[in-house]
């Protein structure tokens, strides 16, 4: 399941009860990016890099996002993501996460279902759907 990053928690929590200095908007994209070793509500993990690793801005809006779910909880990838055709062999990708706009601050992350090992010319991508954001 995806977590939410302590720092965006605190975002989200003061923007929702009114917190003075802390207003919110959503932002206009997300740096959706592959991890070798995840990260956590606290920490960044180890995000890939080299041999073409780039990660993939995706704009933040219902055509790529599709509408929340029952009780407005859950929202999935509505367009494929694809990450930039490696040139060398990458880490193995264990996890993912969604960076702000200022690549910067990871605001949600979660482990893929099977880590990937990416050779030279592979192509990672999530199919539709295949990345689901749940607040229960």
């Amino acid at each position: 399941m995806p977590g939410w990053t302590n720092t965006y928690e605190s975002t989200i929590s003061n923007f929702l009860y009114g917190a003075v200095g802390s207003p919110m908007t959503a932002p206009a994209s997300y740096q959706i990016a592959l991890f070798s070793a995840a990260p956590t509500d606290s920490t960044g993990g180890t995000e890939l890099s080299g041999n073409g690793y780039a990660r993939v801005t995706v704009t933040n809006n219902t055509t790529n996002w599709g509408a929340a779910g029952s009780g407005g909880a859950a929202r999935s990838n509505a367009t494929a993501i694809t990450f930039p055709t490696a040139t060398g062999a990458w880490s193995a990708a264990t996890s993912w996460g969604a960076f702000l706009p200022d690549g910067t601050t990871l605001s949600v992350y979660g482990d893929l279902t099977t880590p990937k090992t990416l050779a030279n010319g592979d192509t990672a991508s999530f199919a539709i759907g295949a990345l689901s954001i749940t607040l229960d």
